[in-house]
């Protein structure tokens, strides 16, 4: 953690020498459903600063069985296992902001998007 808390992440103060270093203890989405500790999600918000790719895999079988709509702040950090895992699930995904779909990695770049399951067919 850097002097400014709101600036928090896993990542991107790694090398700051003047950042505060918390260690705190984690569960992943996928342990705490199985467990019934929490229900099956039907919208979950992601903003992890750069742990996308933690957060997303720790809920891979989650997603993979019930297909919530995912909300997720694309940061460079994540970007890569985010499209990758969740292209692999069968997601689609659109701009949180102006509604387009986006179709390439090229395109899913620092803002917030939606990812939504694609159809059954």
């Amino acid at each position: 953690m850097a002097e400014n808390p709101s600036t928090a992440s896993l990542v991107w103060h790694r090398n700051d020498p003047s950042a505060t270093e918390l260690r705190i203890q984690t569960a992943s989405v996928d342990d705490l459903v199985e467990a019934g500790e929490f229900g099956y999600p039907k919208f979950v918000k992601i903003d992890v600063e750069g742990a996308e790719g933690c957060v997303l895999q720790g809920m891979r079988r989650t997603i993979a069985a019930t297909r919530p709509v995912l909300f997720v702040e694309c940061s460079e950090a994540g970007r890569e296992p985010a499209w990758r895992l969740l292209g692999e699930l069968n997601y689609r995904c659109q701009s949180a902001i102006t509604g387009k779909l986006v179709t390439t990695f090229e395109q899913y770049r620092h803002s917030d998007f939606l990812w939504l399951p694609a159809p059954v067919k």
